[in-house]
């Protein structure tokens, strides 16, 4: 009986762990050190940026997968950016969209026939990346190293 309570904290503790990283954003210099570890090339491209709410843009790209990480001025700046690629994402009715959301996170996915697409809000963080369907997995493996 006590081995079977020890497992269920480990697997509670393990669960609860697991779900307080989502959430947490992640410092510009973090994200490019961990998807420079994962072979992608990455830039700033925060000086072309003509939107006085986007504070830095990193677009990261390893010959299969293009990501795209920005820093807003304000938790409500990244939402309303995160709102309007929503928008967009829905504006294409004949594929749905997957969404999780949390009071500092969102998260949204859609496949169609050719794209994936995913859109990710911590704090005053975005990521987004729009990829041929056939990486989504890989896609998928990135973000979830990044912490997101």
């Amino acid at each position: 009986m006590k081995r079977i309570v020890k497992i269920l904290i480990i697997v509670v503790m393990m669960i609860t762990l697991t779900a307080c990283t989502q959430g947490k954003k992640i410092s510009t210099e973090d994200i490019v050190k961990k998807l420079s570890d994962m072979n992608f090339v990455t830039n700033d491209v925060s000086s072309e940026m003509e939107d006085s709410s986007i504070k830095k843009v990193i677009v990261a790209n390893n010959n299969k997968i293009s990501l795209e990480y920005y820093v807003f001025e304000s938790e409500d700046s990244a939402k309303k950016a995160y709102g309007t690629n929503l928008e967009s994402l829905k504006g294409n009715k004949d594929f749905k969209v997957k969404e999780k959301n949390g009071s500092n996170y969102s998260k949204s996915t859609q496949s169609t026939k050719s794209l994936y697409n995913v859109i990710i809000r911590a704090e005053d963080t975005l990521i987004y990346s729009s990829v041929n369907v056939n990486y989504k997995s890989d896609v998928d493996k990135v973000i979830k190293k990044l912490g997101y």
